[in-house]
């Protein structure tokens, strides 16, 4: 989970990451989530599966806010997980 966490956070979060897409950081994201899912799902694995896509969700809320600017880095969680889901980024979590 350690090495996922460092891929989200390098693949996301990285400075130099603001002046990108938002759909190049889903395009570049999208291969390594289906492949990690692929070789980790079990019945019993739901539970952390679902802690990585709020990690998900909360990385790209922080980009989001760096990129615009704004002081609260978790605020606009809700907007950012719509629009990220809209935009065609998988789940880790079955639901």
């Amino acid at each position: 989970m350690k090495k996922m966490k460092a891929e989200i956070k390098r693949n996301v979060n990285n400075r130099s990451l603001l002046v990108a897409k938002e759909e190049d950081l889903i395009k570049n994201l999208n291969p390594k989530i289906t492949g990690w899912k692929n070789y980790y799902s079990t019945k019993t694995n739901e539970k952390w599966m679902q802690t990585l896509d709020w990690y998900i969700i909360c990385s790209f809320a922080r980009w989001y806010n760096k990129k615009h600017r704004r002081r609260h880095h978790m605020s606009k969680v809700g907007f950012v997980r719509n629009s990220i889901y809209e935009k065609g980024l998988k789940k880790m979590a079955k639901a």
